[in-house]
């Protein structure tokens, strides 16, 4: 039973980390595609 209650709690916590990425994402865009830039241009060394 607790187990179920970790695995839920962690679906839930991962729901809310996307719901807010996708609030923060439309609320600062262009911000967010700096970031991505940013990302991708690091990510290239990889």
């Amino acid at each position: 039973m607790q187990t179920l209650v970790g695995v839920w709690q962690t679906q839930a916590t991962i729901c809310f980390v996307q719901q807010l990425a996708q609030y923060i994402c439309k609320r600062f865009k262009w911000e967010w595609g700096v970031f991505n830039q940013l990302g991708a241009e690091t990510s290239e060394n990889d």
